[in-house]
């Protein structure tokens, strides 16, 4: 009778019609805009299958409720309910056989409905549509069957409960709908972690991301008993429906009252066990991080040395033989060795100086050596330490701003990044630095506070010994032997570590040596569509390689590593480490961790600016397919606003994993210099902030009032949205960078940091260049004492490579005070044409600053509206000044902008329009300006400026440059 209501082919159309709309969607934007930022292929539809498919689900289930809820008045309307009160089955055998009848139909559906999606993506690329890829069988398997079918089970029964409980069928109707909304609701709104996870009746939270790395159908055991449980009390609800039900029934009722109870009480003390295992869950989180935060404090001791031997056997256990140097940080004696050890571990036994102790504590993740004698200021022991055990992954970070388990967290689009700390599965192994499977000096709560506790660095020595056919990627180059059948091998870098971290698989290795580096790319061996794209433009990403290399190198910065590896991971892994700013953890020591939602993954067969821009230059020219393979990949890791940019990695390998900050400036410190190192190894900037990430649409919707410009990166148009944002401004003018507390705020402390830190970087790269630049970098590296640095050092280094920049540390990191930049004339005018004949054009701009303190802009113009830009060098503006910038163009500009570096003026996306005409230009036979005049208003007239007359705006190099 179902299928002769026209409502059920009325739900089931648009059902399919949202599924399917949702598929082709995030089919459109994987293909088109997946090859252009790494950040984008999370929206591949092969690993989304549970977010397509919750759609199709709720639709339909919201359908199931308008027909089947007139369980018993359909048959009176239809005048069958005295025959069907005649025929001698059970009650029971009624509701249960319409109920099977009704799932059937629910649910065959869906089944053909997946199967048509795996066949889109099977059919459609062999028919030579651009869009189209299949979904991960594991993941399309258990939202079938582990998350759809229980679903469908509890809302049929719950709607057939309802149906006879509530003789009114639009007043069940209302019941059903509002019990089906809150139970959507309560799963993805703003209930606690334990409540939710429970009562998810549609399994919305018991699915993982979908991986082809480790593909799992739901997240834990716990979710398969959480999904076994809606099940039981479906049965359950029915049995009490056929209680309830109004037909004669001349049989007893006491046995489907026995047997509803019995299931809906095995289900409801099932549900309890999952509630209880997930409250302990987050009652295990706190008592980590209250264990830690008692323990938290300036640091007293430090690791100097590490030789560890690491024996991994993937799923089973892993055992340690770690051997440390530890040495002192106090004043006072040293009775305690505190250090952070992954609580999944067992000790087996603990030495001091070769000598066996018990005095030892282990518990919550903090390891206390008591000393025999205590540790006099400057002294050493050797600590000897042997555990084994399975790392416990929810362990890490800690101090994070954001509680993981806070359900605003929970269903934010922060999960996008992974919920795993670590993996270790027996398909993969992630061994991460947060998840502490090498001990850690101190506690890891305050750890990323390098204002109270600086880095802890250690030379290290490890050996790794992993399966046969298993690859490792590690900390540098791992030199490989083979030992009693399985692979080992031998990591000793070169340079002193702070963290350490280690991801085995069995990967298809990708390897080429550059200036004696080897670059290696781990990939997972069905992820092997992008090699052609990627051998293509081998020749000019080596090329690119070694200048760089060679550049770095020129200005005393030395690549420290004899490998940098490129590694896929899976989805679910952890992306952003803890603390106030949640930095990302996908680059580490010569390594970068890549989604496999990215590179491996990424549409590069499907270029879209050739497609819809009009071609790409280059592409026509002798090895311009190269090129073009060189200037994609580089934009599309500078576009990543995820945490996977390879330039931050690899700047990173170069600077900030081998020296920090230290004092109040520590945080506004490390951030500046980073970008430097990332603008001297790349050109770019980068831009990650997980805390945005905790709605993304908010960010994007941010993101997108910003208009794009010619040539622009994803990266910039952030940066020009922050400066957009008047909270960010408000924040800058109150509060110096150096004394940005990031605890009150961490999403506005980074934001800040990424607008005034990340313009600090940018303007001592454009006006020292990139190899003043790295020299910088180098010193301070050489300066660095225990593998810190302090502001004192920065100033110096600074004023002795560019003495006009003594006072700029100062400004920036010591005073709120921005520079207040204002257009206050402009001119545009047609000089005589050259002895050779050609034309020439005077553009001149005056430019004031009404603060008191200076600041920093440059002139960037464009010979046709939207075109792309030409800039000049930096220009000083000090406090209270003015002057005139003044350039010859041989062709009049369409447009001119004044671009601050960092200022509270009124301009728009960090700049400020020109307002000039180039049309029926006046002809002015003048002596031309170039560079910049100091202007004195009281005598109206330019006098002399600090700077020299002949300093040359530069153009940026392209080939329509007309200047």
């Amino acid at each position: 009778m179902t299928m002769r209501l026209i409502r059920y082919w009325l739900f089931l159309v648009i059902a399919y019609l949202v599924g399917l709309g949702i598929y082709i969607y995030y089919s459109a934007i994987h293909t088109f805009l997946s090859s252009v930022s790494a950040s984008l292929g999370f929206m591949s539809p092969r690993f989304l299958m549970a977010a397509i498919g919750v759609l199709y689900l709720f639709v339909f289930l919201f359908g199931v409720v308008f027909f089947a809820f007139d369980l018993r008045s359909r048959d009176l309307r239809e005048r069958i309910s005295e025959v069907l009160d005649a025929k001698p089955y059970s009650n029971c055998d009624l509701v249960f056989g319409r109920f099977f009848a009704l799932v059937a139909l629910s649910w065959l559906p869906l089944a053909l409905f997946a199967l048509l999606l795996q066949g889109l993506g099977l059919v459609l690329p062999l028919l030579g549509s651009p869009l189209g890829r299949t979904l991960e069988p594991v993941s399309l398997l258990g939202f079938v069957t582990l998350v759809a079918l229980p679903a469908i089970l509890f809302c049929c029964a719950l709607v057939y409960f309802i149906s006879v409980l509530v003789r009114q069928q639009f007043v069940a109707l209302g019941v059903s709908l509002l019990l089906l909304v809150g139970l959507y609701t309560l799963s993805v709104g703003r209930a606690p972690f334990p409540v939710s996870s429970t009562l998810d009746m549609l399994g919305v939270m018991q699915v993982p991301l979908g991986s082809d790395l480790v593909p799992n159908m739901l997240i834990d055991g716990f979710a398969w008993l959480q999904r076994l449980a809606v099940c039981l009390l479906a049965i359950g609800l029915l049995f009490f429906a056929a209680v309830l039900h109004p037909r004669i029934n001349d049989r007893s009722n006491l046995g489907p009252l026995i047997g509803g109870g019995v299931f809906a009480g095995i289900a409801v003390a099932m549900l309890l066990v999952v509630f209880f295992a997930r409250q302990g869950e987050v009652e295990q989180y706190l008592a980590w991080q209250t264990a830690h935060r008692v323990a938290s404090g300036p640091a007293q001791i430090e690791i100097k040395q590490v030789s560890a031997d690491v024996d991994i056997s993937p799923g089973e256990q892993m055992t340690v033989d770690y051997r440390a140097t530890i040495g002192t940080l106090a004043d006072s004696p040293v009775h305690t060795l505190l250090l952070s050890l992954n609580p999944g571990f067992a000790l087996e036994s603990v030495a001091v100086d070769d000598v066996a102790t018990e005095k030892t504590s282990f518990s919550l993740g903090l390891l206390s050596v008591n000393l025999d004698s205590p540790l006099p200021p400057g002294g050493e022991v050797e600590l000897h330490i042997r555990y084994r055990g399975q790392p416990d992954t929810r362990f890490g970070y800690l101090d994070e701003i954001l509680n993981r388990y806070a359900q605003s967290v929970n269903s934010a689009d922060i999960t996008l990044l992974g919920k795993r700390v670590g993996l270790f599965d027996g398909r993969f192994v992630a061994l991460t630095p947060g998840l502490r499977w090498l001990p850690a000096a101190g506690s890891e709560y305050g750890r990323s506070d390098t204002r109270i506790r600086g880095r802890d660095t250690y030379s290290l020595r490890m050996n790794l010994s992993v399966p046969k056919g298993w690859d490792v990627a590690g900390p540098g180059y791992g030199k490989q032997l083979e030992q009693d059948g399985r692979a080992v091998y031998q990591f000793v870098p070169a340079i002193d570590l702070s963290e350490v971290a280690v991801v085995t698989a069995p990967f298809r290795r990708f390897a080429t040596k550059v200036d004696g580096i080897e670059f290696a790319l781990l990939l997972h061996p069905d992820h092997l569509d992008n090699l052609e794209f990627l051998t293509t433009g081998s020749s000019q990403l080596r090329e690119w390689l070694s200048t760089r290399l060679a550049l770095a190198k020129e200005a005393g910065l030395d690549y420290p590593f004899r490998a940098f590896t490129l590694v896929e991971v899976p989805n679910y892994l952890r992306g952003y480490g803890g603390g106030w700013r949640m930095d990302s953890i996908m680059a580490l020591p010569a390594m970068v961790l890549l989604k496999e939602t990215g590179l491996p993954t990424a549409r590069f067969d499907f270029d879209p600016v050739a497609t819809f821009g009009g071609g790409r230059a280059h592409a026509d020219a002798e090895g311009g397919a190269a090129i073009v393979v060189r200037n994609r990949l580089e934009d599309f890791f500078t576009n990543d606003f995820t945490g996977g940019n390879v330039f931050t990695g690899l700047a990173g390998s170069f600077f900030s994993h081998r020296a920090g900050a230290v004092g109040a400036d520590a945080l506004a410190l490390d951030y500046a210099l980073e970008q430097l190192a990332t603008l001297v190894i790349s050109g770019q900037r980068s831009y990650f902030s997980a805390a945005r990430l905790v709605d993304l649409n908010k960010a994007l919707e941010a993101f997108m009032k910003v208009p794009e410009r010619p040539g622009q990166r994803l990266s910039d148009r952030m940066f020009s949205a922050l400066a957009s944002d008047p909270e960010i401004l408000a924040n800058l003018r109150d509060v110096p960078l150096g004394e940005v507390d990031p605890w009150q705020s961490s999403s506005l402390a980074v934001e800040v940091l990424a607008l005034k830190a990340g313009a600090f970087a940018e303007l001592v790269y454009d006006l020292l260049g990139p190899r003043d630049s790295g020299v910088l970098l180098s010193r301070l590296l050489d300066r660095s004492r225990q593998g810190t640095f302090s502001r004192a050092d920065v100033e110096a280094e600074l004023n002795d490579l560019a003495p006009q920049l003594a006072d700029l540390v100062g400004d920036w990191f010591g005073s709120s005070k921005i520079a207040r930049t204002a257009i206050t004339n402009s001119s545009l005018y047609q000089l005589p044409d050259s002895k050779n004949g050609d034309l020439r054009y005077q553009l001149l701009i005056d430019v004031g600053n009404s603060a008191e303190v200076a600041g920093f802009f440059r002139v960037a113009w464009a010979m046709e509206n939207n075109g792309r830009r030409n800039y000049s060098e930096p220009q000083k503006l000090d406090a209270g000044a003015e002057l005139r910038f003044g350039t010859v163009l041989s062709a009049p500009p369409a447009q001119v902008f004044i671009e601050p570096y960092l200022t509270q003026g009124d301009e728009e996306e960090g700049q400020l329009q020109v307002l000039l005409s180039n049309q029926n230009l006046q002809r002015r036979d003048i002596e031309p300006v170039e560079g910049t005049l100091q202007l004195n208003r009281a005598e109206d007239k330019p006098v002399a400026s600090g700077q020299p007359a002949a300093q040359q705006p530069v153009a940026a190099p392209t080939p329509d440059n007309p200047t």
